[in-house]
């Protein structure tokens, strides 16, 4: 039937480029070379897929009677359909007549902008540029703060069991937060290091700096949170972000945050990955995510802030009750999912409704919001930045995120931690923007979307500058939701 598709599409090409309106020997012999070119590597893909199928039906040896029986039945839903989707999508079609206008999975190859094609070199580029950040990372975070002396003011003042504070102040440290000695151990080297960042500041623009950063993390956090509920990410490192909020909240997130997405470029390489049913998420966790967003990150980070009679042993309690704050977001979409299917479930007006929760696309007013709010947030504090390089000039800015030598000797703790949050907010936001890059790319690549790499590009520093780096990635996802949500589509030109 395609080979039919392909000749066809040939001969009325070659008789509409015909000026007498018949065809010669040799332009006969052209269509069918064309036709030839066309068709035969995948006629011989099929064939092959064809035969494998075959002998795995008939069970033609033990191995593969095992597979059929144990392993096939337990592919998830997505392994199957991507193989469907690697098998159909590239048919040929009849390009002079009108496609139907109909719903489906995912687009054919020919109805697309252009022609899906593989990242090729790029991948290896990509790759190689997340493992470069990720060097930096451990070099400019793990590397420099035992050379720079930070770690040594962090070990004498777990001997010390007091952390000095800039002007002179000394304060206890608190012994006891869990009664694990391990956990204690590590949340008072936590306590130890993020006590000076949000107390008695060295500098003045410190506070600021932490503040831009934390405001910058939200929408990085709610994002991470979405792609770890994504059907599509399921049994993969990315099904996993808790793993990854311990992980940076150890080790730093401009280490951790290349790695993840070293794995997202891994797990998104397939074309497939892009169906939109895969992206989809049940709307009960859409509408989860925000809320615990707001009730597990924003409010203990604001309690970091707050003005305590008791400052010192108080923010103690409230650094290390925040320090899982990026797994409180998760748990809590647990929790929030389940009430809000639990009450969507028994309302009268719902029990209905089947047909309406199994249309698409359900999910994507619920996370757009989640961007925008995420992405608002990060812009007003963008906004207070560029009113503070008005106001004070290129200089404090300079100061307050322009790293120095993170390996020259810091006089203090509280220095060895601002510079150590500076590298920090660099190599992430750098890492996230490349990211951000390669996603957009990814879906012009596909031919689902005309948003070129260097369109992209230009965009994403255009943003930064305007609303920040966290805004940025914010809108870069609001956007991309709603590209990948689609599913009607019109031949060569989907007007994205």
């Amino acid at each position: 039937m395609e080979t039919a598709a392909s000749l066809t599409n040939h001969l009325v090409a070659a008789l509409k480029n015909s000026q007498s309106g018949t065809l010669s020997s040799a332009e006969i012999s052209k269509i069918f070379e064309g036709v030839q070119q066309q068709r035969e590597k995948r006629a011989w893909g099929l064939i092959k897929v064809s035969h494998a199928r075959q002998r795995l039906e008939c069970l033609e040896t033990p191995f593969l009677k095992f597979i059929a029986r144990y392993v096939v039945p337990r592919f998830s839903k997505s392994t199957v359909l991507s193989k469907w989707i690697d098998t159909y999508s590239p048919a040929v079609s009849l390009d002079m007549l009108p496609l139907p206008h109909r719903p489906r999975e995912i687009a054919y190859f020919d109805e697309r902008s252009r022609t899906p094609s593989s990242r090729g070199v790029v991948s290896i580029l990509l790759y190689a540029a997340y493992f470069l950040l990720a060097w930096l990372g451990h070099r400019q975070l793990s590397a420099a703060i035992r050379a720079n002396g930070t770690m040594g003011f962090v070990r004498q003042s777990i001997q010390n069991q007091s952390v000095q504070l800039p002007g002179g102040i000394e304060a206890p440290l608190r012994q006891v937060y869990t009664g694990i000695r391990p956990v204690d151990l590590i949340l008072k080297v936590m306590v130890a290091i993020f006590l000076p960042a949000v107390s008695n500041f060295s500098k003045p623009e410190q506070p600021f700096q932490v503040l831009y950063f934390l405001g910058s993390m939200m929408p990085i956090i709610a994002i991470w949170t979405v792609e770890g509920f994504r059907p599509r990410n399921k049994w993969t490192l990315l099904a996993i972000p808790s793993l990854w909020a311990v992980l940076y909240q150890l080790r730093g997130i401009g280490l951790i945050a290349p790695l993840f997405f070293i794995s997202s470029t891994y797990v998104s390489s397939g074309i497939a990955y892009f169906s939109p049913s895969t992206r989809t998420l049940p709307e009960s966790t859409a509408r989860a995510i925000l809320p615990a967003l707001i009730l597990g990150f924003v409010v203990p980070t604001m309690m970091l802030f707050f003005p305590l009679a008791d400052a010192p042993n108080t923010r103690q309690v409230f650094i290390a009750l925040w320090q899982p704050a990026p797994v409180y977001v998760l748990i809590l979409t647990h929790i929030f999912s389940r009430v809000i299917k639990s009450i969507s479930s028994s309302t009268p007006a719902k029990t209905d409704s089947s047909a309406a929760e199994s249309k698409p696309n359900r999910d994507i007013p619920h996370l757009q919001t989640l961007y925008a709010v995420a992405g608002g947030v990060s812009a007003c504090f963008h906004v207070a930045l560029l009113l503070s390089w008005a106001a004070l000039g290129t200089g404090f800015i300079t100061r307050a995120f322009i790293p120095s030598d993170a390996f020259a000797q810091v006089a203090t703790l509280a220095d060895g931690v601002f510079v150590f949050f500076q590298n920090d907010f660099l190599l992430v936001s750098v890492a996230t923007l490349l990211w951000c890059l390669a996603s957009v790319w990814d879906l012009y690549r596909i031919g689902v979307s005309n948003v070129s790499w260097q369109v992209a590009l230009a965009g994403l520093i255009l943003g930064s500058v305007a609303i920040g780096p966290g805004a940025t990635v914010a809108a870069v996802w609001y956007w991309r939701e709603e590209v990948m949500s689609r599913i009607s589509f019109r031949r060569h030109g989907l007007g994205l």
